[in-house]
């Protein structure tokens, strides 16, 4: 072989181990990509789930809107947290609210919902609970007491009574509050956000239906039990003899003349200061209202004939010196009916508290009540209220 073909072939040779050479480099290369954005991807997910912040800042989970189309509660808090509402509508279409927030998914209502009847005084006396999804409810209101049924003969006439019914109309008014959070609480996958808007948000919804179902006036409001104005010409209203003083007679006189039928079932309602009053004669009248074991305050006791009594600051004193004001109610929980439409929903402000660094939270809530039966409500009045 010539000393030519010999370079060539040396040549050749050189080149087709180069070539190999750099093919192996490559392939170790793209293996080396793989593996650095396998680690890359690897820590991002590090750094957007855990717990405490990564680099001073808060956690907040990235997702899509398929990635919580399943779980309502997870999309719920990803808005509340972020103001992200497309993974929100992905898994709450139903509930989106006319004002631009979302109804509360069905499981944290009820978590509200429970925390709720165990703080209202008139979800623990047991009045009538509607829910519907209409602003307004129409339901027969009584005006008459039914008496009992009468015997008939055969082939007499039927006996006839007829009923005063007239339409109650329950409007469901808009109640609103707002909650205002520092965004890094907001942020924070670490902070128990749904509890604590549960409680914050059932304390207030407590308090508002508390106080309106008790002394509501009816107008753009609840109309509350112990209401004097609306109920003037619809509930019996016995006043006090004497301005700051009530006897133990009254009291009595107040019982009795609800109907017997109803005083097994019938609750108090009155002021802190009133009650107080009424127990201070338990001390110069022992038994009048019953054995100590049916005495007490509130559910956990017995009341007074054996009955709860609840509270409501926003009823007058018997010593108020106001006129034209109930400081006793009398009467059975199911002549009160609350109407409420179906559903809590919370707004986020995402720019108008940025400043302060805040998120601001709007919640709101449609309800009313009224009373259906009113000669089922009888009421103790201040001595000028007539």
């Amino acid at each position: 072989m010539e000393e030519r073909e010999l370079e060539l072939l040396a040549a050749k040779a050189a080149e087709v181990a180069e070539k190999r050479a750099d093919e192996r480099a490559a392939v170790k290369a793209a293996k080396d990509a793989e593996i650095k954005a396998a680690v890359e991807a690897g820590i991002e997910e590090y750094k957007n789930t855990q717990e405490p912040a990564w680099k001073g800042g808060f956690a907040t989970k990235k997702v899509t809107k398929l990635g919580l189309k399943d779980d309502e509660m997870a999309s719920f808090l990803h808005y509340i947290r972020t103001g992200d509402s497309v993974a929100a509508k992905a898994a709450m279409v139903e509930g989106a609210d006319s004002y631009g927030g979302f109804l509360v998914p069905e499981d944290f209502h009820a978590t509200i919902q429970a925390k709720v009847n165990e703080l209202a005084w008139p979800r623990r006396a047991g009045v009538q609970i509607l829910n519907g999804s209409r602003d307004v409810m129409q339901v027969p209101r009584e005006g008459t007491s039914l008496t009992k049924w009468e015997v008939t003969a055969e082939s007499c006439d039927y006996y006839e009574e007829e009923p005063q019914l007239d339409p109650l109309s329950l409007t469901a008014y808009k109640w609103t509050r707002l909650i205002k959070l520092s965004e890094e609480l907001v942020e924070d996958q670490a902070a128990n956000l749904d509890e604590f808007l549960s409680n914050t948000i059932a304390d207030w919804a407590a308090q508002t239906e508390s106080y309106m179902c008790a002394v509501g006036s009816g107008s753009g409001q609840h109309t509350g039990v112990a209401c004097w104005t609306s109920t003037t010409t619809l509930v019996a209203n016995t006043t006090l003899a004497t301005s700051d003083v009530i006897t133990v007679a009254e009291i009595f006189a107040l019982a009795y003349s609800l109907n017997d039928g109803l005083r097994d079932r019938a609750v108090w309602l009155t002021n802190g200061t009133t009650e107080s009053y009424i127990r201070q004669l338990l001390v110069s009248t022992p038994y009048a209202f019953g054995p100590p074991s049916l005495q007490g305050t509130g559910t956990g006791m017995g009341g007074i004939f054996g009955r709860p009594m609840f509270n409501s600051s926003g009823m007058s004193a018997y010593n108020s010196g106001e006129s034209d004001t109930v400081v006793l109610a009398f009467f059975d929980p199911k002549a009160y009916m609350i109407y409420e439409r179906k559903g809590l929903a919370i707004r986020r402000l995402n720019e108008l508290y940025a400043a302060n660094g805040q998120v601001g939270l709007i919640a709101s809530f449609r309800q009313t009540g009224g009373i259906a039966i009113p000669a089922h409500v009888k009421h103790l009045c201040n001595k000028d209220a007539t």
